[in-house]
């Protein structure tokens, strides 16, 4: 690790994203996806997709808590978050293969690495950025996802990459895409 990555302060403000996923048809559905981060916390806001109606999770790591809000019927429910869920949920095994390409090329501002992870009969292209990286390692823990190195996620966080924009294929077609469309840092209220 360099002096930089290891000195960077954490991420706070605001992320907008733009989203494609497969539904049970096969048919591709778009979506938004604003992220709220504070240091340990998070609130995610995805737009409609497809019949599902618009919804925000908010992460608390600090308290090990998720709620998902239902915002049509005024309601909410709370999912409370363990060590051990964490530690089954980081343990899989990855055979996945981490490439990097060698091009690069600027998205929303940041230079980014093209990297290549390969595995399962599917192929993941990342556009990521080292300018972000403590943010990947941010969001990852407070989702409780694989922010201890488990997976292909956990070595990208290793290298420090936070990625911009991700396209995952199987058979050549496109199952699901992410690409960040803005990147604004800014204090946010701790509510």
């Amino acid at each position: 690790l360099s002096h930089h990555s290891v000195c960077q302060q954490p991420f706070e403000g605001t992320i907008e994203t733009t989203n494609m996923t497969i539904d049970e048809y096969g048919t591709p559905q778009q979506f938004t996806m604003v992220m709220h981060i504070k240091q340990d916390m998070i609130a995610i806001r995805n737009s409609k997709i497809g019949n599902t109606p618009a919804s925000t999770i908010i992460y608390r790591d600090d308290s090990h808590v998720v709620w998902m809000l239902d915002e049509e019927n005024n309601s909410y429910f709370e999912i409370r978050q363990d060590d051990s869920v964490r530690q089954i949920q980081s343990s899989e095994a990855d055979i996945s293969t981490v490439s990097h390409t060698g091009r690069k090329r600027k998205v929303a501002g940041h230079m980014c690495d093209q990297i290549i992870i390969k595995g399962n009969e599917q192929e993941t292209e990342l556009w990521a950025t080292k300018s972000l990286g403590h943010l990947y390692d941010t969001i990852t823990k407070a989702l409780g996802g694989e922010s201890y190195g488990k997976g292909w996620e956990g070595r990208i966080m290793q290298l420090g990459y936070y990625p911009l924009i991700a396209a995952t294929r199987v058979g050549g077609k496109v199952l699901e895409s992410q690409e960040v469309t803005k990147i604004e840092k800014k204090p946010l209220a701790r509510e």
